[in-house]
């Protein structure tokens, strides 16, 4: 599970980048009852919207999110009545990350602290976002 690609993205001081938390790989059967984890943008940087991507609406799931502490928390659970999908190689998340004015500076975007039921090994991930100097 990994906040886009490449590894790490050039931008602008100030910039409000789009980005995407995509999972990498197929999750095993029986389909996920739940899947949370939490993104966290490091250097004064911060998450100001974030929704669920057709994808992932699609293949039967809902995704719900909240800020917790300087992270967003995010969870996925099956959508009521609908059917759902083994997840592979889906984007989960859309989200927008608001930099700061500094230059010179690298903001890391780390996805950690997931888990599942039942429970699946997910290898959670980092990216960045580099502002070069002027």
């Amino acid at each position: 599970m990994a906040a886009d690609r490449p590894d790490m993205v050039v931008v602008a001081p100030g910039e409000t980048v789009a980005m995407r938390l995509q999972l990498h790989g197929k999750v095993p059967e029986p389909v996920l009852q739940s899947l949370i984890g939490r993104l966290r943008v490091s250097g004064g940087a911060q998450i100001t919207r974030a929704v669920a991507t057709p994808e992932i609406t699609a293949a039967g799931y809902d995704v719900f999110t909240r800020e917790v502490d300087s992270d967003l928390e995010f969870s996925l659970r099956p959508t009521a009545g609908s059917p759902q999908i083994a997840l592979a190689d889906l984007p989960i998340l859309a989200f927008e990350v608001k930099l700061g004015d500094a230059t010179a500076t690298r903001y890391e975007i780390a996805v950690h602290a997931v888990t599942s039921l039942p429970v699946r090994s997910i290898c959670p991930t980092t990216n960045a976002l580099v502002v070069p100097p002027p």
